[in-house]
């Protein structure tokens, strides 16, 4: 993306934008700003680095995302072959599934609404990721989960968004188990509602008039927000918190 002002990005649109590094253009256009926005970008897409497609330019960090040290790559190919695969696994990458494959192609909310409902699936899968970690030893068990409560969730009297004391510990293997299935479903659920998408791609306007293509998508995104339901039943469990985006989103996809 081309960031020609300044603006406050969805909460669907910082996953993405992870890390991502740009130029300041102040806003004035000209063919010399436009004509070296050119040749970093095939600089970047032949295999630069940024320090080296711009030697010497000022280069800014998205505000509110962490910035990512990236080692080059032996060849295109295996770089997007890693890219593919981080894609596809982990928790927070479910997540980012979840908000971009179901949230942001319903039409049943305004913007304000999808953006509050992906802050609550940020707070949900980044929790999940506190939780898993904790239970590797990578996270102390009295940390707070990163992204803080989200206003319209509902919380126990004792949640201070961090795991909550008194769980016992076969509670606590149960739901690392559960995670981790979820998230499982969530990734499958997701790669088979990319090949109903492509077919809808596909057949442009006579995929409206195809019921069964249509009923087979939705079929995928409630199987992929049933999950995220699910995972927010056992946070609640574990952190006190319960989200209800989740459950909003389905009662659209009935």
């Amino acid at each position: 993306p081309l960031r020609w002002r300044e603006s406050n990005l969805p909460v669907s649109a910082q996953y993405q934008l992870d890390g991502i590094q740009y130029f300041k253009f102040d806003e004035e256009a000209s063919k010399e700003k436009f004509d070296k926005l050119t040749g970093v970008l095939n600089k970047l897409l032949g295999g630069a680095s940024m320090a080296e497609a711009a030697p010497g330019e000022a280069v800014f960090q998205a505000e509110g995302v962490e910035a990512k040290s990236v080692s080059p790559s032996p060849s295109r190919r295996a770089a997007r072959r890693r890219r593919d695969t981080a894609q596809k696994e982990g928790i927070i990458a479910a997540g980012k599934l979840v908000m971009t494959k179901v949230v942001s192609h319903l039409n049943d909310f305004t913007p304000e609404e999808q953006n509050a409902i992906n802050q609550e699936l940020k707070w949900l899968f980044n929790a999940a990721e506190h939780f898993s970690k904790i239970r590797r030893g990578a996270v102390d068990a009295a940390a707070p989960v990163l992204v803080p409560i989200p206003p319209e969730a509902e919380c126990a009297p004792e949640a201070n968004n961090a795991l909550l004391p008194d769980v016992d510990g076969f509670t606590l293997q149960l739901i690392e188990g559960e995670i981790n299935s979820l998230v499982k479903q969530i990734i499958i659920y997701s790669r088979n509602l990319t090949i109903e998408l492509n077919k809808q791609a596909m057949l442009g306007g006579e995929a409206a008039s195809n019921i069964a293509l249509g009923n087979s998508i939705k079929a995928q995104q409630r199987g992929m927000i049933e999950r995220a339901r699910d995972l927010a039943n056992n946070m609640q469990q574990v952190y006190g918190v319960l989200v209800y985006g989740p459950a909003d989103v389905l009662d659209t996809l009935v």
